[in-house]
């Protein structure tokens, strides 16, 4: 049963505004393109349910003031597009990951796995960037050998599932984790979204030549 798309967390403000200008998420969309052309980035049919987000750290304090990470995310259910303009991005300027809530600005609701979002931020300032993709193959893979990994019970877009992965990369500035509990999911992030593209397509790429397995 796939499981995803739906917003699990609540809103403490949505203020609705203008496209997001180019110059905000130009550096974002260059490298969903990329994703996408691999069906990492996508829409499960025939269900029509979009999958995969991406995001980087941004100082939005003149919007908002706040304690909690700020980043520009892919808007929710925007994975079955190819190209994606100012309309669908946005902003999260606010949250509290106890109270499972995000504040945003922007064009459009922000991305279900926000708070996940949020919550790697949180672990360490050296993360700028995160990468959300599905891919069957590569997940139960992963789940096969030593990556870390989120409880099989923990569900996508919850308060659980931000402390839980918060937790299991606290301190580290990139790397990859695999939700156990959300089916085909994998969270790639980095020091930019170039790193963390790059050593998401890196892992494509390795178990697609490896015909089906990671090495070790």
């Amino acid at each position: 049963m796939i499981d995803d798309g739906v917003i699990k967390f609540s809103f403490s403000e949505f203020l609705k505004t203008k496209a997001v200008p180019l110059a905000e998420f130009e550096s974002l969309e260059l490298q969903r393109k990329r994703l996408f052309e691999y069906n990492l980035i996508g829409e499960y049919l025939p269900e029509k349910i979009g999958f995969g987000n991406i995001s980087i750290r941004k100082d939005y304090i003149s919007r908002k003031e706040s304690t909690f990470p700020q980043f520009i995310i892919t808007g929710t259910q925007t994975g079955a597009l190819k190209d994606l303009t100012g309309e669908h991005y946005t902003r999260v300027v606010d949250g509290d990951l106890n109270s499972q809530s995000i504040g945003c600005h922007g064009p459009i609701e922000a991305s279900s796995e926000s708070l996940t979002h949020g919550a790697m931020y949180l672990a360490s300032e050296k993360i700028k960037a995160i990468v959300h993709i599905h891919h069957k193959q590569m997940w139960e893979e992963m789940l096969k050998k030593d990556f870390p990994r989120t409880k099989d019970c923990t569900s996508y877009g919850t308060s659980e599932m931000a402390h839980e992965a918060m937790n299991l990369i606290k301190g580290k500035e990139e790397g990859v984790l695999v939700m156990h509990g959300h089916q085909d999911g994998i969270i790639f992030y980095g020091q930019s979204i170039e790193e963390a593209t790059e050593l998401t397509l890196k892992h494509y790429f390795l178990i697609v030549s490896e015909g089906g397995s990671f090495p070790g």
